[in-house]
This record gives C-alpha cells, structure tokens and sequence, in this order.
C-alpha cells in the first residue's frame, strides 16, 4: 500500500499522509502505528527547531549548581517553547543534559522499534524481540571499532542520570 501512494518529502508529510489514510489490518499497519505513537514527540522537536531555525527564537544558557540550563523563548519573548516537567529545572529553565537525554532516547527508541517493523515488514517475518541487554550487546559488537567518541558515554551517563532521577 506504501508504494501505491504519492512520496512524501518530509516526516511531517509522512505523518500527515498517514493521517488521511486508512492503514488497518494492512500490512503497513505495524509501521504505521510505530509512526504514529511517536508523533507528538516529533512535533515538539520539530517546534523547537522551526522556532530555532525559521522564527528567530531566543536562547538563554546558564550555569546553575554545576549543571547546564537554558531556555528558549519565541522570537517576541512571552513564551517558553521547551516545557517538559521531567527535564525542568523550574518553571523557567531547563537542564540541558536531561533535554539531551530524553530527546535522544526518544530517537533511539523509534530507530530501534521501526527499525525491526521494516525488517520484518521487508522479510515477511513476524514480530522479533530483543531484550535490551541483547540489543546493547548487538550494538556494541557492530559499532565497538567503528564508533570512537566521548560523547556516547557522557550521553550514556545523562541517560543514566535522568533515568534515576526523575523530577
């Protein structure tokens, strides 16, 4: 069903043709219910970065207690386009290692699991399971030689932290 219909140039195409399109009991169906579930947190990156990007919104960065905050506003200054009570440090900033964190496993979270609905979808294979230990260890066999950075710990440890310490 996917290829009957036209291209979409972006994500937001995608999920907008998903919308007007009935995906049922299709084979597609599993994808796309991948895609919809993570559509509000792709709506608030991309608001973030349209506002960023596009509307001239205003960042604010700060050092408070050895951590890293910001904030950003519209480009007229009445309103935070960021609010995740989870990453807030107030009701006015936000820790930018707990932002990263969560954005990021988000992202890696929705590689992973529409990764697997393409695989199966491509191979005719039914549903595969990974426990995360083995997922990890899949990873880190593929990537160990290729991958040599610092910041994958330090994102690593942010994970870790906002994992333990939910506001």
């Amino acid at each position: 069903m996917f290829s009957e219909k036209k291209k979409c140039e972006s994500f937001n195409g995608l999920l907008s043709f998903l919308d007007n399109n009935d995906f049922t009991n299709t084979p597609e169906s599993d994808i796309v219910n991948v895609l919809m579930f993570y559509q509000t947190w792709f709506e608030h990156i991309r608001k973030i970065r349209d506002h960023l990007v596009h509307y001239g919104a205003n960042i604010i960065t700060f050092d408070e207690d050895n951590e890293v905050l910001f904030q950003i506003y519209n480009s007229q200054l009445d309103e935070q386009v960021m609010q995740y009570s989870s990453v807030m440090y107030n009701e006015n900033a936000v820790y930018f290692s707990k932002s990263i964190s969560l954005h990021m496993a988000f992202l890696l979270c929705f590689l992973s699991n529409i990764s697997s609905k393409v695989f199966c979808f491509l191979n005719n294979k039914e549903e595969i399971q990974l426990e995360a230990s083995e997922e990890l260890k899949i990873c880190e066999d593929n990537y160990k030689s290729k991958i040599q950075s610092p910041g994958f710990s330090i994102l690593r440890n942010w994970m870790l932290k906002l994992s333990n310490n939910k506001s």
